[in-house]
């Protein structure tokens, strides 16, 4: 997910032409915290995920599934 997100604002900021303290201006957020979800190693929170839905008009959405593998063993 952090991945994800990071792709996201940065695609955003170029489309938008923002510099991180213009988006983090909009989003109620430190530049650092932009830069922080910009290089993909930070999880952002739930309130983190509101921000970003509101201030860049964004759809977030996830999914978990129980993966189907689970439990078999591996035969060699």
């Amino acid at each position: 997910m952090a991945e994800t997100v990071a792709r996201f604002l940065i695609g955003y900021r170029q489309r938008h032409r923002l510099t991180q303290t213009q988006l983090g201006a909009r989003l109620g957020m430190k530049e650092s915290a932009i830069s922080r979800l910009e290089s993909g190693d930070h999880v952002p929170n739930a309130d983190t995920l509101q921000r970003l839905r509101e201030g860049c008009n964004a759809e977030v959405t996830f999914a978990i599934a129980e993966n189907p593998r689970a439990g078999e063993l591996a035969l060699t």
